[in-house]
């Protein structure tokens, strides 16, 4: 018998070997509605993105807080002490090659001009720092949303429809929003995908919209 992820993996599959043959084909007699599918394609994925994101934001905002990982299990206790000791070496080896950068660059201030460029070189380590730590505790939630599982998911969409969707006073808008956020956190393996992604992906859109603005 075939499981549901081997079926999935299947249909992936063949859905892959189909898409490239097309886009090859198209590649070749068709190179603008090449273009235009991915654009479709691309947009559809951004919208995808953003409304999970939406969703899981609502849906984490509806739920109680979980059982801490260090009091579930015995390997979750070990695991959330792992962390934070690798939390703090992170930090002294971080504080450590701070230093190192700003001495060494105080050094070369010594021989020759002034640099002015230190403050922006610790601007920049500054927000890499904050992308990261913002990153880790988006991972955070999307952690807690499988951890509560589709019943927990399911739970906190009844407590939106309850409280936020009928605010809206429109019954036909009121269930599909509930029913696409429903298909949207159906899927576990899904959503952390998307999850996992979305701030990589929004971050590249609003670069390039960035970019395009600017340079127009």
């Amino acid at each position: 018998m075939i499981t549901r992820i081997q079926a999935r993996l299947i249909g992936f599959g063949v859905a892959g070997i189909i898409v490239l043959t097309v886009a090859g084909l198209l590649a070749e007699s068709f190179p603008w509605l090449l273009t235009s599918a991915l654009t479709v394609v691309v947009v559809a994925v951004i919208a995808l993105v953003v409304l999970t994101v939406v969703a899981a934001v609502a849906v984490a905002t509806a739920l109680p807080p979980l059982t801490p990982i260090s009091e579930t299990s015995i390997l979750g206790k070990h695991t959330a002490s792992l962390g934070k000791l690798l939390v703090r070496l992170l930090a002294f080896f971080g504080n450590t090659a701070l230093a190192w950068f700003v001495a060494l660059n105080v050094a070369f201030q010594s021989r020759e001009k002034v640099d002015l460029s230190i403050p922006h070189h610790l601007w920049a380590i500054f927000l890499i720092l904050a992308a990261l730590i913002a990153y880790t505790y988006w991972l955070w939630i999307a952690g807690d949303l499988l951890r509560s599982r589709k019943t927990g998911r399911q739970r906190g969409l009844v407590r939106i429809s309850k409280h936020w969707l009928r605010r809206l006073r429109n019954p036909p808008l009121e269930r599909f929003l509930l029913r696409l956020a429903a298909w949207l956190m159906d899927d576990p393996w899904l959503l952390i995908f998307v999850l996992t992604i979305s701030p990589l992906v929004l971050t590249a859109v609003v670069s390039g919209l960035y970019n395009a603005i600017t340079h127009a």
